[in-house]
């Protein structure tokens, strides 16, 4: 996946059957057992490093209990770092030590 990534950076705005890569991808995790759903999860992390905005496809949204436990918890903390990201007030406001969360994503 990394490779076709690099390869040809559209790769990752095409759509099948109108759904995003990150969705075929979350949809593969269907398949995927405890024993191999690590590689299933690497494979979903470097499409969504490559289209991040994808997470808010809202096929992904309603399908999300159809995935792998795994998967399921990947989006869910991706979803709310997406909205927390979006709130601008949240994101030029200070913490109890001073820093923001850019900051504290840093670190």
């Amino acid at each position: 996946v990394k490779f076709l990534l690099e390869c040809d950076p559209i790769v990752k705005l095409q759509k099948g059957e109108g759904k995003s890569l990150l969705h075929w991808a979350c949809r593969l995790g269907l398949d995927c057992t405890d024993s191999n759903i690590h590689a299933g999860l690497e494979s979903i992390e470097e499409i969504y490093d490559a289209d991040p905005e994808a997470i808010e496809d809202s096929i992904i949204a309603s399908s999300i209990h159809r995935y792998h436990q795994e998967v399921q918890a990947f989006v869910i903390i991706q979803r709310y770092y997406s909205s927390q990201a979006k709130n601008h007030f949240l994101m030029m406001t200070p913490d109890g030590r001073g820093q923001l969360p850019l900051h504290t994503a840093l670190q």
